[in-house]
């Protein structure tokens, strides 16, 4: 989403970074985090929001959800910046410059002036990532390979890497959650009433649980479509969705699936999924 979005990932890039300036922390003339790492951290908080914070009704971001938040974010950019082996590194630490690292990000979460310049953007990423992460989805399972899902990533999962996505998945969560799938399907008489509904809930995840489940019920139910000798043939869309819709078909014999799935431009407009 921000690749499509340079002019205002910019703008707030400009104004968060001028907010945090006090934070910042001066090591013998030496600004820690430097601007490599707080461009990253600003990036990283983008990606990683959880929904509770940018979609959800005020209030759904809890502080003790802000408080392991803030956890998360201080131990990965710990990781990331000892890696990047210009400041500090897990050979030759420099604790002085990974304790600034820790406190910038700790203040800047914390800070109201920090987030309200980053939270219009975030907003738009996490709604636009959200439908993206659905055409990602289906394309993996549907695309020639072997998918993988990974950790228990059925539903919305913005971990960032290790320590972040060496964290417990919740089973019983999405159980639970797979198990109300087919019960609303039961109780609204249909595979499309599901999908509309799930997609006005789409906050909890389980549009991404439904995508998932179908496709891989399609996968076992016509192995022979996903197999490596199954042909992948490019399908062609016209008019106004095209640019917007991909398509292809996967054939075996005289069976034949079609996968479509929509690629919104934001810079050309964004497509309501309920449309297409």
């Amino acid at each position: 989403v921000l690749s499509e979005l340079p002019s205002q990932w910019q703008d707030a890039l400009a104004r968060a970074s001028a907010a945090a300036a006090p934070l910042r922390t001066d090591n013998d003339g030496r600004l820690a985090p430097d601007r490599n790492e707080e461009y990253l951290f600003y990036q990283t908080v983008l990606g990683s929001l959880p929904v509770e914070a940018t979609l959800a009704p005020p209030g759904a971001f809890t502080e003790p959800a802000r408080a392991e938040y803030a956890d998360r974010i201080a131990a990965y950019m710990r990781k990331a910046t000892k890696e990047a082996k210009v400041n500090t590194s897990w050979v030759e630490p420099r604790p002085e410059h990974d304790a600034a690292v820790e406190s910038f990000v700790r203040r800047a979460l914390a800070s109201p002036a920090v987030m309200d310049a980053l939270d219009p953007l975030a907003r738009t990423v996490a709604y636009h990532g959200m439908w993206g992460s659905l055409a990602q989805v289906l394309l993996k399972l549907t695309s020639p390979g072997v998918p993988d899902i990974y950790q228990g990533n059925e539903l919305w999962d913005l971990s960032l890497v290790d320590p972040d996505n060496r964290r417990p998945v919740d089973f019983e969560v999405r159980e639970a959650a797979l198990a109300s799938i087919s019960e609303r399907r039961a109780a609204l008489g249909g595979a499309v009433a599901l999908a509309r509904d799930l997609l006005a809930r789409a906050l909890d995840g389980r549009i991404k649980l439904l995508v998932t489940h179908v496709a891989l019920d399609v996968r076992r139910r016509y192995a022979a479509l996903f197999a490596p000798s199954a042909a992948y043939v490019p399908v062609a869309v016209g008019g106004e969705r095209e640019g917007h819709i991909i398509a292809y078909a996967r054939r075996a014999g005289d069976q034949e699936v079609i996968a479509k799935l929509l690629r919104a431009s934001i810079a050309e407009g964004f497509l309501s999924l309920g449309k297409s």
